[in-house]
């Protein structure tokens, strides 16, 4: 995975977020652990949901 900040089509490329359909990707996020590696991933719609399920997600990567 080798995401270009400066190119919003080829991050979302390179997460897999892309919706086939449209130009534009999908309501995800990705928690980043210190080390570098995906601790959690967000795909939620719900923004509510969305928002939860992070802060559950940094409230695991603290307790480890």
């Amino acid at each position: 995975m080798g995401a270009r900040a400066g190119d919003p089509h080829a991050v979302a490329g390179d997460y897999r977020v892309q919706m086939a359909d449209r130009n534009m990707a999908r309501r995800v996020s990705f928690l980043i652990g210190l080390n570098g590696k995906i601790a959690h991933v967000t795909d939620t719609p719900s923004a509510d949901t969305h928002l939860t399920e992070m802060k559950e997600g940094v409230e695991k990567l603290n307790r480890r």
